[in-house]
């Protein structure tokens, strides 16, 4: 330790008066005994002060200076006192033991281990500095010493107050807080004031969690060293956890007014704000106590709670996570959490956060259920199944917990829901709110006997409440009853002129009557008696799509500024009206989360297609599945998208996230699969068709997805039966187009082709047209009926005008047939489309051949054959010719020279071009 040396100024004056200032000093000496003894401390002190002012080098002056500020609790300046009088020689029997406290106190461990040197001199061994330096021995892990300290203590004083001292060090650094409490006890009969031994007894009290014990230890040691610091530091630890949570506060208050920065104060007013529900200034402290440098769990917890009850859940799920291996799975800092993830979506940590869990209270249940919902409610459905299961495994539920799990199983679309609220209503046949769903429930699921016993006993037990009335109607209109249907609802309006479920029924069954003027009636009366009713705002508008209706809605969206459901049906109305630039200012001043109804962004992208400088709508949707992965929605559409642009390894990629959120959607397998047969990617389609056999699917489907895969692989026989399976399933344009090529390559071309016509007849009759279809069918005609091909085109190009491959066919058809000017008005339009296509190019270039433009046509066809890199035989002929007819024999001649293999067409045009 590095003491600070006491600056001592000398003057002749003292040199020259040193036997009277002598005598003086001894006179404040003799004076701060006598107030010693009177346990006037601070008069001592003074007196001690004015001696060391004459007579700087008295040891004895420093010796009881020093023993003063130890008695004090000042540490600091005990050691430094207790040092000048050590090197002035003073009796170091006396100095030692109590200058090994004052560096036990100020941490200065080596410096007591140091003193063992002084102490081998002494003619006694002193057993309290063996105490100290057993002490200091563990702090510096030297565990060996700190043994064999003990065992000296012991074996040269036996029972003494610090060789058991010593002994109770020891015990509590090996974690025996029960012996180190007993020794301590024992040294506290013989002498109640050992300030150590109270120390060590708060101390291993707050070990034991008696809280109780440790503040009266750590007071009565405050009340012996009135002086020290650190143990208002301690008494406001233990008040803390003993609950007396004002106690504890006032001390750190008198604390940090002294010393603002403090963390350990900090940490103590964060816990006491905490307890009092003030978590702004709870959540300020527990920050700024982190930010020191203190980083304990009690704090983490604080701050994260804090955080939590402030709405700052970002701050929340940093500050809870990491706690979260030390916690019980019961522990409330696991749903604080959870909540935040959700709030925050993510949604797939909740699952780890609450794994373990289990539904033990009432209060639990109702946590796991509102989860539940919740999930459902940002489209996370594999999460809420998961919490779900949780909670419907749990024993010992109340009725309306058990009703809870059954509403919750029928949002899941899982029919065991009912038994869960029959089971509730065994519980407690007077749950009426079980009762009432079981009965809707059971009116949608067709079972109408079950519910009209429902509706029977509301009639006859509540026969002044219009809900079994309201009950009787619905089971009326299930049986398309509508004359007692309305007089059911009429009843209950009789009863409770303004229940919203009758008068909405009556808006539905007035529109459905052709009524509009009762309908129009019927949404003003129930506007005015249920001006915030989503479903009787809709109904309203529905009625009044105008200005009037608007301001209507426009009111209901001002009342429930916070609520998105009213901006969306805003939006809603908004859009209805053309007012699209309001409608996306009104949903741009709403801040989007998880929570965000999927609706939102439908009505979004709905917009941006209205706005001719609107955004592409990739960006919308990327935001829309960055914000909820989870609204399944959003992948399709992106996956669309992707698909449209002709770019199926990002639709596969969109697909993949898509999977981990949704592993067990059959859609999204069916979209992979027609994507990968679309593309031709025919072994990832044979290992994804391996996959499916967790599904339920169709036949007629499996069928169909094998019979493609059989069609890739080029195994027409087999893809036949499976394909025809399908098209008599499903006679659609696209599996007759499968149908058809599988013939065709099973050297069934003519059953192809009357497959393919007897779809197009039907078309025909039905005065439509199947693009797929009639392009199929033309490309078949090509090599025998070139007749049926160019009728088959020109009725496509009715619907396709800028299909290339129909304008490129028909153009050379029509130059096979000899007439020129359709043949070059097709071949135009396709050039016009696009001249980086080769054929495309050579066509034309073969029409203005053909046609006498022998010029013209060699520029084509030199563009041809630059675009097919000299690669394709039949354009390299075609360029050939060109250039023989426009007299440019040498370079015709080249280009033949280079021309090899090919067909037996080929290879005679060539020869005929040599000639």
């Amino acid at each position: 330790m590095n003491l600070l040396k006491l600056v001592i100024g000398t003057s002749m004056l003292f040199v020259l008066s040193a036997c009277s200032d002598n005598e003086s000093a001894q006179s404040y000496i003799a004076k701060a005994e006598q107030a010693i003894v009177e346990k006037q401390n601070n008069a001592a002190i003074i007196s001690l002060k004015n001696a060391l002012k004459i007579a700087d080098d008295n040891a004895h002056a420093r010796f009881l200076l020093g023993r003063l500020y130890l008695s004090n609790g000042d540490a600091e300046n005990a050691a430094k006192e207790l040092e000048r009088a050590n090197k002035l020689k003073y009796a170091g029997d006396k100095v030692l033991p109590l200058l090994a406290r004052a560096y036990i106190l100020t941490e200065s461990d080596g410096d007591v281990l140091a003193l063992a040197k002084q102490v081998k001199t002494l003619h006694q061994p002193s057993t309290q500095y063996l105490a100290y330096k057993t002490m200091a021995a563990l702090r510096t892990g030297d565990n060996d010493l700190a043994e064999a300290t003990v065992d000296t203590a012991t074996s040269l004083f036996g029972s003494d107050a610090y060789s058991l001292l010593a002994s109770a060090y020891l015990e509590f650094s090996k974690q025996n807080t029960t012996l180190t409490l007993t020794l301590v006890e024992r040294i506290l009969t013989t002498d109640a004031n050992n300030a150590d031994a109270l120390m060590l007894q708060g101390q291993a009290a707050s070990v034991e969690k008696n809280y109780a014990l440790a503040v009266n230890s750590f007071q009565k040691y405050q009340e012996l060293q009135p002086n020290s610091g650190k143990v208002q530091l301690f008494i406001a630890d233990a008040l803390l956890k003993n609950g007396q949570f004002k106690e504890a506060e006032a001390i750190a208050d008198t604390l940090l007014a002294k010393v603002p920065t403090q963390p350990f104060l900090q940490y103590i007013k964060a816990n006491a704000r905490f307890e009092d529900k003030d978590y702004q200034a709870a959540s300020r402290f527990a920050n700024q106590s982190l930010s020191s440098g203190f980083n304990t769990f009690s704090l983490k917890l604080v701050a994260g709670a804090s955080a939590f009850y402030l709405k700052n859940y970002e701050q929340s799920v940093n500050y809870l996570k990491e706690l979260m291996p030390y916690i019980a799975d019961d522990h409330p800092a696991r749903r604080m959490l959870a909540v935040s993830q959700l709030q925050l979506g993510l949604i797939d940590d909740i699952s780890e956060t609450l794994n373990g869990y289990d539904s033990k209270n009432k209060e639990d249940v109702q946590f796991l259920a509102t989860l539940s919902y919740e999930l459902l409610e940002v489209g996370a459905y594999e999460q809420a199944q998961k919490m779900a299961s949780y909670v419907s495994t749990s024993t010992d539920m109340s009725a309306e917990e058990t009703a809870r799990v059954g509403m919750l199983k029928l949002m899941m679309n899982d029919p065991s829901g009912i038994d869960k609220l029959e089971l509730a209503l065994q519980k407690n046949p007077e749950l009426a709110s079980a009762e009432l769903l079981l009965a809707f429930s059971s009116i949608k699921s067709g079972n109408l006997p079950r519910a009209t016993r429902i509706a029977n006993k509301w009639l006859k037990e509540y026969p002044e409440k219009a809900g079994g009335h309201n009950l009787q109607a619905a089971i009326y209109f299930a049986n398309k009853d509508l004359i007692k249907g309305q007089a059911a609802l009429e009843k209950s309006l009789q009863l409770e002129p303004d229940n919203a479920y009758a008068l909405t029924q009556m808006v539905q069954l007035a529109n459905y009557q052709k009524d509009t003027k009762q309908a129009i009636l019927l949404t003003e009366k129930a506007v005015k008696v249920h001006p915030d009713n989503i479903q009787i705002l809709t109904q309203y508008f529905d009625f009044h799509k105008n200005d009037a209706g608007l301001k209507v809605l426009m009111q209901a969206q001002e009342n429930n500024k916070d609520d998105i459901k009213y901006g969306i049906l805003l939006a809603e109305a908004l859009v209805y009206l053309e007012q699209f630039k309001q409608a996306n200012a009104l949903l741009n001043d709403y801040k989007i989360d998880v929570r965000t109804p999927k609706r939102y962004w439908q009505l979004v992208l709905g917009i941006n297609a209205k706005n001719p400088d609107g955004k592409d709508a990739y960006s919308i949707l990327e935001q829309w599945q960055k914000t909820n992965p989870y609204h399944i929605e959003s992948s399709f559409l992106l996956i669309n998208y992707w698909t449209n642009k002709r770019s199926p390894d990002r639709a596969l990629r969109v697909l993949e996230k898509a999977d981990e959120k949704h592993p067990n959607n059959l859609m999204l397998h069916l979209v992979k699969m027609k994507i990968l047969l679309d593309n031709n990617r025919t072994s990832d389609a044979k290992a994804l068709f391996e996959t499916l056999d967790k599904f339920t699917i169709n036949e007629d489907l499996i069928a169909g997805i094998s019979g493609r895969i059989f069609l890739l692989e080029r195994n027409f026989a087999d893809a036949v039966p499976k394909l025809t399976q399908q098209y008599q399933a499903q006679p659609n344009s696209n599996n007759a187009t499968y149908l058809a090529f599988a013939l065709e390559g099973n050297n069934q071309k003519a059953e192809a082709i009357a497959l393919l016509e007897n779809f197009a007849n039907k078309e025909n009759v039905e005065k439509k047209i199947h693009p797929r279809v009639s392009l199929s069918l033309a490309n078949m005609y090509l090599a025998e009926h070139q007749d049926k091909a160019i009728a088959e085109y020109e009725r496509l190009i009715e619907v396709l005008p800028e299909n290339i491959v129909v304008l490129n066919n028909l153009s050379w058809l029509y130059m096979d047939q000899g007439q020129f000017i359709q043949a070059l008005k097709y071949a135009k339009k396709a050039y016009a489309l696009n001249a980086e296509i080769p054929n495309v190019v050579d066509t034309y270039a073969q029409v203005l051949l053909k046609s006498g433009e022998t010029v013209e046509a060699l520029v084509k066809a030199k563009e041809a054959y630059k675009l097919s890199e000299g690669k394709d035989i039949d354009i390299t002929l075609n360029f050939a010719e060109t250039l023989l007819a426009n007299k440019n024999n040498k370079e015709a001649q080249r280009l033949l020279i280079g021309v090899t293999g090919g067909t037996a067409a080929q290879q005679e045009k060539k020869r005929q071009l040599s000639e």
